[in-house]
């Protein structure tokens, strides 16, 4: 192991592998059926629940790490 976590964000049938494996993962207005296959993984429906989901993890990774001033300006929320 390096150190680095995986966040994978998908939106179909070819990326359930990745969303399996990442150790954060996001289903991006995928299929239902796809979504029924992959319990664990979270859901986003349009990109303001998207980039929620981004900043927990990202909220979630530093705190796990005790690292909260990892990243600049970490308490702020991602732009855009």
């Amino acid at each position: 192991e390096i150190g680095f976590r995986v966040v994978a964000i998908g939106d179909s049938y070819n990326d359930e592998r990745v969303l399996r494996t990442a150790d954060h993962a996001v289903l991006f207005n995928g299929p239902d059926d796809l979504a029924a296959r992959l319990p664990g993984v979270r859901r986003a429906r349009d990109y303001a629940e998207l980039r929620r989901h981004v900043e927990e993890i990202t909220q979630f990774e530093d705190s796990a790490r005790g690292n909260e001033a990892a990243r600049p300006n970490a308490s702020a929320p991602l732009a855009g």
